[in-house]
Order: C-alpha cells, then sequence, then structure tokens
C-alpha cells in the first residue's frame, strides 16, 4: 500500500527497486534480508509500512533495511564491490544477515558485496584454506577483502599469524573489524580503506613495504616511517575482485609484492 515506483523518464515515483539477500545459517536453514531502494526523497511511514508488512508476511525475512541510493545511477570505478557508499537505515527487524561459513558465525552488512550463490561459499573458502595450508602462510593479504568472508576463515587457522585486509568500502570494513573482534582476532589484523584501481593509492600502499634486501629499521631512517606504520610482505594473496576484474595498476603492484603463492577468485573477466 502507498508504493509509488520511480520513472526514470519523469522522475514521478520513488521506490527504484527492491534487493533481497539471503545467508545460510546452518544445514539448509536460511534468512533473508530485504533492501528497499528508493531516491532521497522517499516518505518515511510508506516506508515503514512497508517494511511492517513485509516482516509479517514473510517468516524467512528478519530484516527490512532502506537506501537512498536510487534514481541516477553512480559511477563505479574498477574494484568497487559495494553496492554503495551510503550506509543504510534500519526500517523493521536487524540490519544485518547472519552466515556460516567454514565453522564460523559472521554478521553481513547490506552495504557491502556478498556473494550471491550461497552454496558455492563454504566450498569457495574451503579450497582458499587448502591454497594457504599448502604453504603454510604467516602472513596474507586479502585485496578486494569486502567483509571478510574469506579473510576471518584464513586468519582462524593457527599457521596465519597475520592478515591484512584491503578494500575501499567503509562499510564493508567495519562489518569486517566487528566480525574479527567478536572471534578474538582483532589484534592479528590490518585493515586498510584504499581504493585498489586507483594508482595513487596503491603507490601509497607500496610505499609502506620494506625492500626485499633492506631491515626494517633501515626502512624507516630512509623514508622517516615509524616501525607500526610497516606492513609485511605477504606469503600469500588472495584477489577476489568481482566482475569488473584486476585493475591494470593493480596488477602491477600483485607483481611488484613477489608473494610465493597468489589465489584468484574470478567472477567474470580477469
Amino acid at each position: 500500500p502507498g508504493v509509488a515506483p520511480f520513472d526514470e523518464r519523469t522522475g514521478r515515483g520513488w521506490l527504484c527497486s527492491v534487493i533481497f539477500r539471503a545467508a545460510m545459517r546452518q544445514a539448509s536453514e536460511h534468512e533473508v534480508l530485504v533492501t528497499l531502494v528508493t531516491i532521497p526523497a522517499a516518505p518515511q511511514e510508506n516506508l515503514k509500512r512497508i517494511a511492517d508488512a513485509i516482516m509479517l508476511g514473510c517468516k524467512d525475512v528478519i530484516g527490512v533495511v532502506h537506501s537512498q541510493e536510487g534514481g541516477e545511477p553512480a559511477p563505479h570505478a574498477p574494484g568497487w564491490r559495494s553496492y554503495g557508499s551510503m550506509g543504510q537505515d534500519l526500517l523493521a527487524g536487524r540490519p544485518h544477515l547472519q552466515q556460516h561459513i567454514c565453522g564460523l558465525s559472521l554478521q553481513c552488512t547490506p552495504e557491502a558485496f556478498f556473494r550471491p550463490n550461497l552454496f558455492l561459499v563454504d566450498r569457495i573458502c574451503q579450497q582458499v584454506l587448502d591454497f594457504c595450508s599448502q604453504e603454510q602462510a604467516q602472513v596474507v593479504w586479502d585485496m578486494f577483502c569486502g567483509q571478510g568472508i574469506i579473510s576471518i576463515p584464513v586468519l582462524a587457522r593457527r599457521h596465519c599469524k597475520q592478515l591484512v585486509a584491503v578494500d575501499r568500502s567503509y562499510p564493508a570494513l567495519g562489518m569486517l573489524q566487528r566480525n574479527l573482534d567478536k572471534h578474538g582476532l582483532g589484534s592479528r589484523a590490518t585493515l586498510l580503506a584504499v581504493d585498489l584501481g586507483s594508482p595513487a593509492d596503491l603507490r601509497s600502499l607500496a610505499s609502506r613495504l620494506p625492500p626485499v634486501s633492506a631491515s626494517a629499521t633501515e626502512l624507516m631512517m630512509s623514508q622517516e616511517l615509524s616501525i607500526n606504520e610497516l606492513l609485511p610482505r605477504p606469503d600469500v594473496i588472495i584477489s577476489d575482485p568481482g566482475r569488473n576484474g584486476m585493475p591494470k595498476a593493480f596488477r602491477r603492484l600483485l607483481y611488484s609484492l613477489r608473494a610465493g603463492t597468489v589465489i584468484c577468485i574470478g567472477s567474470g573477466r580477469a
């Protein structure tokens, strides 16, 4: 009741789309989070009424949230993995999904990328864990990490001593930090908000790496970086860039990192 679909030709209406996200809890149990995408001027009373009706009529729906990023599509830079950069408002229920992956329970925010094929998530993560175990990787870099669907299970393995997780989405990194703290892993992880499609951001990231032939102390003296600002060189790099593939500038950085193993998860073109 009270729904006015948005018409791009006339500019009338306010509801642009509805997004359904699902997560697997345990065994075959699942739950659904609904996002109402509107233009900024959408009437809150109508949205609340729609959300209450959805919660009442759909037993699998655990929450309804509101995104104001409808209307004209925003440009997406290479490597961008989130639906948008703005936070979403809770209309009813709870604002996150609960996903079980490799024996761990993780909260997932709707603002960040979440792999749509639920039946593949566990298998993909387990394959990455097997690759990391073969290398006995102590330092793992997760590039385009999103909200840590792979990062957290990797860090939970005892041979992984340190994780560097990189993404440009602040909502995703915020949820990753909360999940790390929940599982007592926060002290072993470094989270970086970096646009991996931006040459300037990549140069800044590379400047924090010690040269292969120099000690951390020598680098600190030459570049005036403190020990805490240095990043450990990776044993394994995980790259999950999504449909856009890996940006050209990022591929150059990937080569320069000289990691023993690079794991690329493809969702489209490489």
